[in-house]
């Protein structure tokens, strides 16, 4: 059938993972709709609701996967970064060592090139992260 083919190859808008694992159950719930519809006006009826359907649900899938990778990006700065940063702060002013301004810079300094090398890999990955 070659609409539930075109609607097939429309998929590929969703996040893979999401795809692999609602993406049979989209092509049956269409190729159903599509049958039940008869064709005709209808089936046109059908197309608009499941692209409607398609474009928005698409849409919200991709910004939840990349809320949850940036929080997983921004868990992992903390972890390795500015938590160990704010202990050197913190231990170069138990030891009384006359300036902190080594560690703050070397926070500093680790959290933009953190930054930077973010920034490197979302434009390296075309936009996505």
């Amino acid at each position: 059938m070659l609409a539930e083919d075109v609607y097939r190859k429309l998929l590929v808008v969703y996040p893979k993972d999401f795809r692999e694992e609602y993406g049979p159950l989209m092509v049956q719930l269409f190729r159903d709709r599509m049958l039940y519809s008869g064709g005709g006006f209808r089936g046109v009826v059908v197309w608009m609701q499941m692209i409607m359907d398609l474009v928005r649900t698409a849409f919200v899938e991709n910004i939840e996967r990349t809320k949850r990778r940036m929080q997983m990006t921004l868990g992992w700065f903390l972890c390795v970064v500015f938590v160990p940063g704010l202990f050197l702060c913190w231990l170069t002013q138990v030891l009384g060592l006359p300036d902190p301004i080594p560690a703050i810079t070397a926070v500093v300094g680790w959290t933009v090139a953190y930054v930077l090398l973010l920034c490197d890999s979302v434009r390296s990955a075309g936009g996505r992260i």
